[in-house]
């Protein structure tokens, strides 16, 4: 299994538990699609960083329902994405990912713990990706909890993504 490394870690449990759970458990109880409010999503800390330990840097954002991590795999020469959502989707569901550019991709739920679920995606095998980030201003993602009776869409946006990922390539 591909892994970012230990800075995506230590960002990931400390915030992801703070920010993304707390903020949309409540909101989950009884709706059977669940949208993020912009309101809320300025709350939690809508940025995009970057964050390094040692010589493994990391470009993320994180909001209500989602994170964005984008890196270098451990031990590898892989870019890969990962997207961290709540802890109740299911291995195996389906996510999608559309952006205001018109890009969009389908991905699967990979692994769940009691923090996250997530999914991967390879950008050294799709580098057109990075390139609709950069051009786009927004993006949502949307992935099923439970027992597939919920979806969870969550807007995000792209303002800073450029400067925060050339900041973590040396630019």
């Amino acid at each position: 299994m591909a892994r970012l490394g230990n800075v995506c870690s230590k960002l990931a449990s400390a915030k992801f538990l703070r920010w993304t759970l707390s903020a949309l458990t409540a909101a989950l109880v009884s709706a059977s699609v669940v949208p993020t409010a912009s309101a809320q999503q300025a709350a939690v800390g809508d940025t995009w960083l970057t964050d390094c330990e040692g010589t493994n840097c990391v470009t993320y954002f994180m909001t209500a329902g989602l994170q964005i991590f984008i890196g270098t795999e451990v031990g590898g020469a892989r870019e890969l994405a990962e997207f961290r959502v709540l802890p109740t989707s299911i291995p195996g569901t389906p996510a999608s990912i559309r952006l205001d550019t018109g890009w969009g991709g389908a991905m699967v739920v990979n692994n769940c713990n009691d923090t996250y679920c997530n999914f991967i995606l390879d950008l050294s095998a799709s580098p057109q990706v990075l390139e609709q980030f950069r051009a786009g201003s927004s993006g949502m993602i949307a992935y099923v909890i439970g027992e597939g009776s919920q979806i969870v869409m969550v807007p995000f946006h792209l303002t800073g993504f450029t400067a925060a990922y050339n900041k973590r390539h040396g630019g």
